[in-house]
């Protein structure tokens, strides 16, 4: 997934050891007056960036990244596509998902979990577009999802706050022991302090009724409360984001030993969605 090796430059900020910027070596999918590749029919004429820039601000001011500019992921893709994108999902989840970034408390009521779920979703999807191309099922899936106020097929995410300086230790609570089916499609990502473990796909895992008590992460698809506080009472780690990518490539909590290190931003599992709306029509 992951272009060339990075070095690290061994600065620091207030939040802690500066993360390296991550080199891409990806193509850019839909080159200039190539068809877009969501919509499949106007000119790919303009980029959308996964990361918004509402995002990369905060996490500049955070001084997260050497030289503060987050390695960017680019779709080429048309200006109608990138306008409805920005409308739909954009402009309502900013203003509550950028304080988070920023590490701000946040009060989540229903409409506000769902909000940030169906962003987090499409945020998956145009990744996954990024990196398969024309995929007919994740292009079918962000329609459906567009065209829909709520989530039209089934969806998992949990957050957290990341803890800005630790890299040690790790959280046995994170997840109930034992195995769990795979996912479509599954992430695990952290955008400032903000910690997202998404899952889309079905059959969901057998775990997701029964998260209660989990202290380091919240659960906010399918909503368990019709309000939560954010940030949950413990924060995540970094070792603790690595289990949690590791898991959905093992099937089962905790990860097996040996489990290969997965990058951040990686499409952690893939497989058959099974679900009617996915027929292309």
């Amino acid at each position: 997934m992951r272009g060339a090796p990075y070095r690290r430059l061994g600065e620091t900020s207030a939040w802690g050891p500066t993360r390296p910027s991550l080199a891409y070596n990806w193509p850019m999918i839909g080159a200039v007056g190539a068809s877009c590749p969501i919509c499949l029919v106007r000119p790919a004429d303009t980029k959308e960036d996964v990361l918004p820039q509402w995002a990369r601000r905060r996490m500049a001011r955070l001084g997260e990244y050497v030289g503060g500019q987050h390695p960017s992921i680019l779709l080429r893709i048309c200006s109608n596509c990138n306008g409805t994108l920005s409308r739909t999902f954009e402009a309502p989840a900013a203003p509550i998902l950028g304080p988070m970034v920023s590490g701000e408390d946040q009060d989540l009521d229903l409409n506000a979990q769902l909000t940030i779920t169906r962003w987090f979703v499409k945020s998956l999807l145009v990744h996954n577009i990024k990196v398969q191309g024309t995929s007919p099922t994740n292009r079918t899936l962000l329609r459906f999802l567009t065209n829909d106020s709520g989530l039209p097929f089934p969806a998992y995410l949990r957050i957290g706050r990341l803890a800005p300086t630790s890299g040690a230790g790790h959280s046995e609570d994170l997840r109930p022991t034992g195995p769990f089916l795979v996912p479509f499609l599954a992430t695990v990502n952290t955008t400032g302090h903000l910690v997202a473990d998404l899952a889309i796909g079905h059959p969901m895992p057998p775990f997701v009724d029964s998260q209660v008590g989990i202290a380091s992460l919240i659960q906010v698809s399918p909503p368990m409360h019709p309000l939560v506080a954010w940030p949950p009472p413990r924060p995540v780690t970094i070792s603790d984001v690595n289990r949690l990518r590791a898991s959905w490539v093992a099937g089962c909590w905790p990860p097996l030993q040996g489990t290969p290190a997965i990058p951040p931003g990686a499409v952690l599992s893939q497989s058959e969605f099974v679900h009617p709306a996915t027929e292309e029509g």
